[in-house]
């Protein structure tokens, strides 16, 4: 699968995620969420195919909507995706006091059930909200997890 990808490509997405790994986790909360509005206009813009698709789903649920308000909301979720990925880079270092006052929790009595009786339960959480912010609550209350994740093309950023 990567053989027809270019391998300089991979290399340079590889360290743009290291730095930008780096960078949000060395950086105050407020300056990532700048930095997150900032990126969103390049990043938009760089990532032509990815803009086009977005448009074509909002067109799509809203046809009434004006070619501003599209380009609007399509800068809107280019700047959430950008949040998120700083967000979830700097997710080992939040401390569990954060995480457990951002968290209610229904049902845990299932997992707790489950582990008691020494078996494994599988979670299927969708993309709504951050899921890695759900593995992380887990494994600060002292579970283990396996997350099963599509495989990246891009075999060292994988």
């Amino acid at each position: 699968m990567t053989q027809n990808r270019p391998r300089g490509n991979d290399a340079l997405t590889t360290v743009g995620y290291r730095l930008a790994s780096l960078a949000a986790k060395l950086s105050p909360t407020p300056v990532v969420s700048g930095t997150a509005f900032a990126l969103s206009g390049p990043l938009a813009l760089a990532m032509r195919s990815k803009r086009q698709m977005v448009e074509r789903h909002l067109r799509r649920i809203l046809p009434q909507a004006s070619t501003l308000q599209i380009r609007q909301m399509t800068q809107a979720a280019f700047e959430s995706y950008a949040r998120y990925y700083l967000e979830t880079f700097r997710l080992s270092q939040v401390s569990m006091r954060r995480i457990n006052s951002a968290f209610s929790v229904e049902g845990m009595e299932h997992i707790e059930r489950s582990a008691q009786a020494g078996k494994g339960t599988i979670l299927a959480l969708p993309h709504l909200g951050g899921w890695e912010w759900a593995g992380r609550w887990l494994v600060g209350q002292g579970y283990t997890l396996t997350a099963v994740v599509e495989r990246l093309d891009n075999d060292e950023l994988f």
